[in-house]
C-alpha cells in the first residue's frame, strides 16, 4: 500500500467537503469583506482555505494564515487551532515538513488548552501519517491507537482511527490485525447510519484491497460502494469507485471496459476539478494505452491533460510510474531526446526511491528501537511511581494513624482533665482537712517525741548524779586504805582491791558518756574558724598518752585547711574517732591517716587506722548505744563513743559513715555542710 492511499483518504474523508464552484468562491469572499467582526472574518477565511485547498494551495495556505492571525488577535482559540491545522495539512501539500511540524504543534497546544478532542485526534491522526510517509510504521500505530483515547463519544473519530489502523496491518503484513479493525469499522458504519461515509469508507478499502492483490473482495466492495455513491450523488466517490474498478479490469485483461470506466472518471473529476483524483486517473489511462499499444493516444491524452495536474503534488512512486509511461510513450513516437530525459528522470526517482526505502528501513529500526527504549522508561517510571505512591500510601496511612491516635489521645486528655476538675474541688476540702488533720497529730507526736526525749535526758542526768555519789564514796574508801595491811593481807584482798578500782574506772567512763549524750542536743552550733591541722594534731597528741604502749604516728593524707563550721562538736567527734582508731588498731606500731575534702555542699573529713576491720553484718549496728564488738571484759570501752559521734554529725546537720573490710582497716568519715 503506497502514501498515496492515505493522501486520498485525507482529501476525500477528512477535509471538509464544501462546493467546490466560482460562486462559493466569490461568496465566502464577500463575507470576508462585509463581516460585522474579526470572529466572523476568522471563519469565513478558515471556510475559504478549505475550497481553495482543491485548485491552488499557496491562495488556501493564505487565508489559513490570515485566519490564524485573526483568531489569535481575538482569543478564538478553538479557530485558531484549525486554522493551524489547515496550514499543517497545506504544507504538507507543499513539501514544507519544518512549517507543517510547527502547525501541528501549534494546533495541538490550542487544543488541548480547551480539550478539543476532535481536533487532538485530528492533529494525533496527521502525525501518525507523517511517521509513516518516514516509514515509522510503529511508531505511526502507536499514534493512532492513542488517538483512541480522543474518540469519546464515537462518531467519524473513531472511524478514521479504526480505518487508518487496519489499513497500517494491512501494509505491516498483520492480515489477521486488519481484518479485525476492519470488521469493527463496518460494524461502526452501521451504528452510526451515516450513507455518505458508509460509501467512501467501502470504496476505499476497495482500494486498499487493491493493493493488497485481493481482486475478487476489492471488486466487490467498489462495485457496492460504487452503486450506493450513484444513490447519493457524489461525484468524487463515483470517480473514485470508477478508477479502483477500472485497475481491476485491466489486471483482468478487459481493457475496453477500463477505458470506459476512467473516461468516465475523468469527466466527473473534471466538473469537479478534484486534482487528487484526476492525476490518478490520468495515470491510470497512460498505463492502459502502453498496455494496448496506443503510443500515439497517450502522447496526446498526456498533453490534453496531464498540464492541468502538473502542479498538484506528486509522491515518488507516481512520479516514477509517470516518467515510465513517458518514456514508453515518447520512444514509440520516435522522439529520442525526450525519451531520454524519461530515461534519466526514472533514473532519478528510482534513486531517490531507493534512498527513501533505505532511509524508511532504517527510520523503521530506529523507531523500533526508540519504542523499546521508551517502553523501558515506562516501565521503569511506571515502577518507580509505584514505589512513591506505596510510600506515600505508607506515609498517609502512617499519617491517619498517628491523627486518630493523637486525636484519641486529646479527647481521653480532655475527659482526664474534665473529670480531675470535677473530682478535683471535691477531694480538695478533703485533702485540705486530711492535711491539718495530719500535720496536728504529727505536731502532737513530734511534742510527745521532744517530751520523751527530755524526761530520757532528764533520766540520764539523774541516773548519772545519782551514780556518781556512791562511786565518790567507793573512790574514798580506796584511797584511804592503808598500802600497808593491803601488803600485809593476802593476795586475794589485793586483786579484790584492785578490781574493785578498775570497775569504779569503768562506771566512771560509762557515766560521763552518759552525761554527754544527754547533753547532745543542748550544744549549740556557733561557727567559728577551725584549723583542722592543729586540731588535729593536739587530739592525736592527747590520745597517744593514754596508749603508752604503743608507739603512735599520725599521717595527714590531704593537708588540713582551716574551715567555718560548728569548731566544739567537729573536735568531739574527731576526739572519739582518733583514738578509737588507736584503739582497735592491734601491734605496738599504730599509724592513724587524716584526710580532707570539700564538695560544693560538704566538708569531709575522714579518719582512717590499718586496724582488723568490721565484718558487714556489724557496720550498722556499731552506732548503737552501748553495743560493743569485744567483749565486755576485753575492753573498758563502755560502747557509747560512736552513737555519741553519729549524734553530734546530726546535731550540725551532717553525717558520719564507715568503710570497713576484715584485715583491711576502717574508715570513718564526717561530712559536715558548708556554712
Amino acid at each position: 500500500m503506497s502514501r498515496k492511499f492515505y493522501i486520498l483518504i485525507l482529501f476525500v474523508c477528512i477535509l471538509p467537503q464544501l462546493s467546490y464552484t466560482q460562486p462559493a468562491k466569490d461568496s465566502l469572499q464577500l463575507l470576508i469583506e462585509t463581516a460585522p467582526t474579526d470572529s466572523a472574518r476568522a471563519i469565513y477565511h478558515n471556510q475559504l482555505a478549505g475550497v481553495l485547498f482543491y485548485e491552488n494551495v499557496d491562495s488556501a495556505l493564505y487565508h489559513a494564515v490570515r485566519a490564524q492571525k485573526i483568531a489569535q488577535a481575538t482569543g478564538m482559540a478553538a479557530e485558531e487551532a484549525q486554522a493551524h491545522y489547515a496550514a499543517a495539512v497545506l504544507y504538507s501539500v507543499k513539501g514544507n515538513r519544518e512549517e507543517q511540524l510547527f502547525h501541528l504543534g501549534k494546533s495541538l497546544q490550542l487544543a488541548r488548552q480547551i480539550k478539543d478532542s476532535t481536533k487532538i485526534h485530528s492533529v494525533i491522526v496527521e502525525q501518525a501519517l507523517i511517521l509513516i510517509d518516514n516509514g515509522r510504521m510503529a511508531e505511526a500505530l502507536q499514534r493512532l491507537q492513542q488517538s483512541l483515547d480522543y474518540t469519546h463519544y464515537g462518531g467519524e473519530d473513531l472511524l478514521y482511527s479504526l480505518y487508518y489502523i487496519a489499513a497500517l496491518h494491512f501494509e505491516m503484513g498483520n492480515d489477521s490485525l486488519g481484518l479485525a479493525y476492519e470488521q469493527r469499522v463496518v460494524s461502526l458504519l452501521d451504528e452510526l447510519n451515516q450513507p455518505l461515509l458508509h460509501t467512501r469508507i467501502l470504496i476505499q478499502t476497495g482500494r486498499s484491497m487493491i493493493d493488497a492483490s485481493q481482486w475478487a473482495k476489492a471488486e466487490s466492495r467498489l462495485q457496492k460502494g460504487l452503486e450506493m455513491a450513484t444513490r447519493q450523488g457524489s461525484n468524487n466517490s463515483i470517480a473514485l469507485a470508477l478508477q479502483g474498478l477500472a485497475e481491476i479490469n485491466m489486471h483482468y485483461g478487459h481493457y475496453e471496459q477500463a477505458d470506459n470506466q476512467l473516461e468516465q472518471s475523468l469527466e466527473l473529476c473534471l466538473q469537479d476539478d478534484f486534482k487528487p483524483v484526476q492525476l490518478t486517473v490520468i495515470l491510470t489511462q497512460l498505463k492502459l494505452m502502453i498496455e494496448t499499444q496506443q503510443y500515439r493516444r497517450a502522447l496526446q491524452y498526456y498533453q490534453a491533460y496531464y498540464p492541468g495536474v502538473a502542479s498538484f503534488r506528486h509522491s515518488n512512486d507516481q512520479r516514477l510510474l509517470l516518467w515510465s509511461c513517458l518514456k514508453t510513450i515518447y520512444r514509440e513516437n520516435r522522439k529520442l531526446k525526450p525519451a531520454f530525459e524519461a530515461q534519466d528522470s526514472i533514473l532519478f526517482y528510482q534513486t531517490l526511491q531507493l534512498a527513501e526505502e533505505e532511509q524508511k528501513a532504517v527510520a523503521s529500526q530506529e523507531s523500533e528501537y526508540q519504542l523499546k527504549l521508551e517502553k523501558d522508561q515506562r516501565d521503569a517510571l511506571a515502577l518507580e511511581t509505584q514505589k512513591q505512591e506505596l510510600a506515600i500510601s505508607e506515609r498517609q496511612t502512617l499519617l491517619i494513624i498517628l491523627t486518630a491516635v493523637f486525636m484519641l489521645v486529646a479527647v481521653v486528655a480532655a475527659l482526664f482533665f474534665t473529670l480531675t476538675n470535677l473530682t478535683g474541688k471535691r477531694y480538695e476540702r478533703k485533702l485540705k482537712q486530711s492535711i491539718a488533720w495530719d500535720t496536728a497529730e504529727l505536731r502532737k507526736v513530734n511534742q510527745r517525741l521532744k517530751d520523751v526525749q527530755l524526761r530520757l535526758e532528764s533520766f540520764f542526768r539523774i541516773a548519772a548524779t545519782q551514780l556518781k555519789a556512791p562511786l565518790q564514796s567507793i573512790r574514798q574508801e580506796l584511797a584511804y586504805a592503808e598500802p600497808r595491811q593491803l601488803r600485809d593481807e593476802q593476795n586475794q584482798a589485793k586483786e579484790y582491791h584492785l578490781f574493785l578500782e578498775k570497775g569504779v574506772q569503768q562506771m566512771e567512763k560509762l557515766i560521763e558518756g552518759i552525761q554527754a549524750f544527754a547533753d547532745v542536743h543542748n550544744k549549740t552550733l556557733n561557727t567559728e574558724s577551725i584549723n583542722l591541722a592543729e586540731a588535729t594534731e593536739d587530739i592525736f597528741s592527747e590520745a597517744a598518752t593514754r596508749f603508752p604502749d604503743k608507739k603512735t604516728s599520725l599521717k595527714l593524707e590531704t593537708p588540713l585547711p582551716v574551715i567555718n563550721g560548728p569548731g566544739e562538736l567537729i573536735r568531739a567527734v574527731l576526739a572519739h574517732l582518733i583514738p578509737n582508731a588507736i584503739h582497735f588498731t592491734p601491734g605496738d606500731n599504730v599509724t592513724v591517716l587524716v584526710g580532707y575534702r570539700k564538695t560544693p555542699e560538704v566538708h569531709e573529713i575522714w579518719v582512717k587506722d590499718y586496724g582488723s576491720g568490721i565484718e558487714p553484718e556489724f557496720q550498722e549496728r556499731i552506732f548503737d548505744l552501748f553495743y560493743r564488738l569485744q567483749d565486755r571484759g576485753q575492753s573498758q570501752n563502755p560502747g557509747i563513743g560512736l552513737p555519741l559521734s553519729q549524734k553530734l554529725a546530726q546535731q550540725m546537720n551532717g553525717a558520719l559513715r564507715v568503710k570497713s573490710a576484715p584485715g583491711m582497716g576502717s574508715t570513718f568519715t564526717l561530712s559536715v555542710p558548708v556554712q
